[in-house]
């Protein structure tokens, strides 16, 4: 998986190890050299893997798989309540703020500098509020990528390569106290795109564009952040077909206004000043020209790329660039960048599998 003729999967291995790097450097209490050290020894394993177990692409046994998949969530999720999660307070915080407002009859969106999400987000949270069991929605972020990974890995070499670096990342996360959100935010477009991918919603009916279009709508009302994953990922899967893009992002649009509609007739005054979309420009510092840059990079790469790996690694690419952009600007990682270089190791693990043919944006690499 890892031989030179391999740019993609050496590449996103490299990214993910940066990533991983510049993660470590975020924790004042772990030096570089130790960091280095780490990343050096969990390489060095993986290259021994690779050359006496991972090149051999045999399929996996479903069993073993599950096994695994399971042990490591339930793993997980006992850590999550015996390690501190100070970071990950603060999204449940602002998660369980939001709601408690909602049913009080206030306007849950206020300045507040921190954490904010759009509406469906807060609302796919309220089974977890009303346990009381908001730290589960870490856990069920981890799961949803576990399950993709679990569904998506067709030979044993690409299932614990993935399942290698999913294990360093969620325990670097724990031990580092960074926020595992990400994996709960990334999950609503990863699970879109595993609809379409396994022809749930691809056969593309009447009806099937309705619902496609209906769902998309909803995860858009999620996080910026799924938003652009979302938006991208249609450019690349409805290329061929124009008038079917413009329904369905017509649909789309449609519906995800309709979930900010409520909260401008409750208070349209407050509603302006303080909506969803401003606050969420204003917590993650995004200017114009970047959204600018964003789309003209999704219009181009959405007509470029080939296939679903060329789609995760050209993101998790572009995030790390990002999450590195402003890592080395400000010196010192915050919780957003350390979450965006999450976002990038999630997408570049995905792009890590099993193939003879090296392509990128639709060329044969040699």
């Amino acid at each position: 998986m890892f031989s030179k003729n391999h740019f993609i999967n050496v590449t996103s291995l490299l990214a993910i190890l940066c990533a991983c790097l510049l993660l470590l450097n975020s924790n004042s209490n772990i030096s570089f050299f130790f960091s280095l050290i780490f990343l050096a020894a969990a390489f060095s394993f993986l290259l021994f893997l690779d050359k006496f177990i991972f090149n051999k692409p045999r399929s996996v046994n479903s069993k073993l798989k599950i096994i695994l998949i399971v042990s490591l969530f339930f793993i997980t999720t006992i850590l999550l309540y015996i390690v501190p999660q100070n970071q990950s307070e603060l999204f449940l915080n602002a998660l369980s703020n939001w709601l408690s407002d909602f049913f009080r009859g206030s306007y849950p969106y206020q300045p507040v500098k921190g954490f904010t999400g759009l509406p469906f987000l807060y609302f796919s949270g309220l089974p977890f509020y009303l346990t009381g069991q908001t730290i589960l929605i870490s856990a069920f972020g981890v799961g949803a990528i576990l399950f993709i990974i679990y569904k998506s890995s067709k030979f044993n070499n690409e299932f614990f390569v993935r399942l290698f670096f999913i294990s360093i990342l969620i325990f670097l996360c724990l031990i580092l106290n960074i926020n595992l959100n990400p994996f709960f935010i990334t999950a609503f477009p990863l699970l879109l795109i595993y609809l379409i991918e396994n022809e749930y919603l691809s056969i593309l009916t009447n009806y099937s564009i309705a619902v496609l279009a209906m769902v998309t709508g909803l995860f858009l009302s999620v996080h910026l952040i799924s938003s652009a994953i979302i938006i991208f990922y249609l450019f690349y899967f409805l290329r061929d077909d124009f008038k079917i893009m413009l329904k369905v992002f017509s649909i789309s649009i449609f519906v995800f206004i309709l979930t900010l509609l409520p909260f401008a007739i409750w208070h349209w005054e407050i509603f302006l000043e303080y909506n969803p979309i401003f606050l969420q420009f204003d917590y993650l510092n995004i200017s114009i020209l970047l959204v600018s840059i964003l789309i003209v990079f999704a219009l181009f790469a959405g007509w470029m790329i080939s296939d679903l790996q060329e789609f995760y690694f050209t993101l998790g690419m572009f995030l790390l660039c990002n999450a590195a952009y402003n890592f080395f600007d400000a010196s010192i990682a915050d919780s957003h960048t350390t979450s965006i270089f999450l976002y990038s190791a999630l997408f570049l693990i995905l792009s890590l599998k099993h193939y003879k043919v090296d392509r990128f944006l639709g060329k044969v690499l040699r």
